[in-house]
């Protein structure tokens, strides 16, 4: 957390948006994946917080065909609003407030942090719409677009009021991908105008320490999303944005948070993972404000002895520089 505010220059942690259970199983040689299964993962192979997340959209089918997911967008008009968008008319805050106890408990005094991810609300309408959908009801039916991310942004306002106020959430992590690997999906501009005073409103409910992730190259937007005032920036994909230009252009302002190669990371050697890691943190740690990461997450297709590979890395560095904890 110190390092997340700035205030530290020491150990790097290591943190991702997501452990998908389907590694922790496979690593671990588990059928079910739980609470303690998470924690005992995170304390084994070097992580400093475990989390859980919020990734609904509720106009939208998942599909999946192996390890890769898809979505069926179901709104396709104003008329699809009525029976197609499922959105709870208020969050059930018994069942979450009584998840992060479990996830409390878990963790015990192992010292991991403990953090909800959740999105806003340009991803989940893309999903819910369609991109294409998306992207022309913008031009011919503008208020369709906003009708959905205004319902999004109460939807998401209410999760942030909610963990906001649980002292056992120690911060947020945002997730939501804005731009392709050349740069945003909406001209900067439109971006501004359309989906920014949303994201604004719905960041205003948020008091607790947090940390923005999107993929792709958002340096077209970089100094507006800053003034939302994050602590933390992920996860600086290496084909999109250079994490030690951005170390040298923003490093003051916020911790950045990345990015080991997920190619690296699925297709490498676990001798490929220890050098990629060990250049970040040579590179990234001065000055404190770096906190080690994936370019994006843990999926589950990514190779167990690579990830373990990783955290093995940043346990050896962290000794070799003086730093035990």
């Amino acid at each position: 957390m110190k390092t997340l505010l700035g205030e530290l220059e020491g150990p790097v942690p290591w943190i991702e948006i997501e452990t998908r259970d389907e590694l922790i199983a496979k690593t671990l040689h588990l059928e079910t994946v739980t609470w303690e299964d998470r924690v005992t993962y995170a304390v084994r192979y070097g992580q400093d917080a475990v989390g859980f997340s919020h990734w609904e959209r509720f106009g939208c089918d998942v599909v999946s065909e192996g390890e890769v997911l898809g979505f069926n967008a179901r709104i396709h008009d104003w008329a699809d609003l009525d029976d197609k968008f499922l959105m709870p008319d208020e969050i059930d805050r018994e069942r979450l407030i009584e998840n992060v106890r479990k996830g409390k408990e878990a963790i015990g005094d192992t010292g991991l942090a403990l953090f909800v991810a959740h999105l806003l609300c340009m991803d989940p309408a893309m999903m819910d719409m369609g991109f294409e959908n998306f992207c022309i009801k913008m031009y011919t039916d503008p208020a369709l677009v906003k009708e959905i991310l205004e319902r999004y942004t109460e939807y998401y306002a209410k999760l942030d009021e909610l963990y906001s106020s649980l002292p056992e959430i120690d911060f947020i992590w945002i997730g939501e991908d804005i731009a392709f690997n050349s740069g945003t999906y909406l001209r900067p501009e439109q971006f501004m105008d359309l989906i920014y005073p949303y994201f604004k409103r719905i960041i205003s409910h948020i008091k607790k320490p947090w940390i923005y992730h999107s993929d792709g190259n958002i340096w077209g937007v970089m100094d507006e999303m800053l003034q939302l005032g994050m602590n933390g920036m992920h996860p600086f994909q290496p084909e999109a944005m250079d994490i030690h230009e951005a170390k040298k252009a923003i490093g003051e302002q916020v911790t950045v948070v990345g990015c080991v190669d997920l190619n690296t990371l699925g297709l490498g050697t676990p001798d490929d993972v220890e050098k990629e890691t060990s250049t970040l943190l040579d590179r990234l740690s001065p000055g404190g404000r770096y906190i080690l990461s994936s370019s994006n997450s843990l999926a589950s297709w990514l190779k167990p002895e690579n990830v373990i590979a990783m955290g093995q890395a940043k346990r050896r560095w962290n000794r070799e520089h003086g730093f035990e904890f």
